[in-house]
């Protein structure tokens, strides 16, 4: 059985460091990943955390609405002062 050079898009996955504030992110991000993505931060900000890391070095794909998503919750954060800092972040998603 020969491999194919396409590798298939996986599933939104993340790995939260609660004692460092951070996430790291991998395959595909949609509406229902960037979802699972807000919930994670807000139990960091639970934590006590003002500012989140968000490596999305992991990331294959982000559609439209996970963009979406992905913008509304670094706004979120910073209109109550806290900061979401994002690392490789993917295009159409920049530090604000």
């Amino acid at each position: 059985m020969t491999r194919s050079a396409h590798q298939p898009e996986t599933a939104y996955q993340q790995f939260v460091d609660a004692r460092a504030g951070a996430i790291r992110a991998g395959g595909r991000l949609s509406v229902q990943g960037a979802d699972l993505m807000r919930g994670a931060v807000l139990v960091l900000q639970g934590h006590g955390h003002r500012r989140v890391v968000l490596d999305l070095e992991g990331v294959q794909a982000v559609d439209d609405d996970g963009l979406h998503a992905l913008r509304s919750l670094q706004d979120a954060m910073s209109a109550t002062g806290r900061e979401l800092v994002l690392l490789h972040p993917p295009a159409g998603v920049g530090a604000r």
